[in-house]
């Protein structure tokens, strides 16, 4: 693999993981402000944070190499990050599994 290949996955990795980060964080905030207000303003919230945290968990799914419907995992909170942050890394490039910083296949970064 390149320099220029490797970079460019090591910037779309950096952004995803961002992506994740700016969606799941406030997602998790949402919910736990709308389980804390009581009638439908707080279910409203909670569902919000819920659909912020799926959107971040799919982002985070695809950077490790997974599909994006393992952010179905979201709708267990809390639970669901820590399954899918256990699940085994994979080649955001190849899809092979990864151990270490970078893919023993394709030469890709691995994600962070």
């Amino acid at each position: 693999m390149n320099g220029a290949e490797y970079e460019r996955i090591r910037r779309k990795l950096s952004a995803m993981n961002r992506t994740s980060l700016g969606l799941g964080v406030p997602g998790i905030g949402l919910q736990l402000a709308g389980n804390a207000m009581h009638g439908v303003a707080g279910v409203v919230v909670s569902l919000l944070g819920i659909g912020l945290l799926i959107a971040g968990l799919s982002s985070y799914a695809r950077m490790r190499g997974h599909s994006p419907w393992f952010a179905a995992l979201g709708l267990l909170s809390c639970l669901g990050m820590l399954i899918l942050a256990l699940l085994p890394k994979n080649c955001f490039n190849c899809r092979a599994k990864i151990k270490g910083t970078v893919c023993a296949t394709c030469g890709a970064p691995a994600p962070p």
